[in-house]
């Protein structure tokens, strides 16, 4: 839900500086149509310690998602965005079928939950 206007308006909506918004538009023109996604995905990897951070409620969530840093390293993000799409293409996305509970699994094993706890966890996945 937070990321829709991400998505829809070409982060448009949440970026004040418009050579970013033009550098943005140039990446998306002329890569594949899920692009934003990915950059979206970048972004939350970007921030995620943040991220984590936060209280656990759905407000609060919300306002550090939808308000993004102007200051945002969105080359470094673009470049991360293209990784991310190579290694994890839609046609292999769609073919995984990942529970809640083996994200959780992963982000444990990739010490994303250091001092979460699993419902914690669960609750800002769903």
């Amino acid at each position: 839900m937070f990321s829709l206007s991400w998505i829809i308006t070409w982060f448009a909506y949440v970026i004040n500086e418009e050579d970013t918004i033009y550098r943005l538009y140039d990446v998306f023109i002329t890569s594949p149509p899920l692009m934003v996604v990915y950059l979206s995905a970048a972004i939350l990897l970007y921030r995620k310690k943040q991220i984590m951070e936060v209280e656990c409620e759905l407000s609060t969530v919300h306002q550090i998602l939808h308000n993004l840093p102007q200051d945002l390293p969105f080359d470094l993000l673009i470049k991360n965005a293209v990784e991310l799409l190579e290694e994890f293409p839609p046609s292999v996305i769609k073919t995984l079928p990942i529970k809640q509970h083996e994200i959780i699994l992963r982000c444990r094993d990739l010490d994303i939950l250091t001092g979460a706890e699993t419902g914690e966890v669960a609750a800002r996945i769903c």
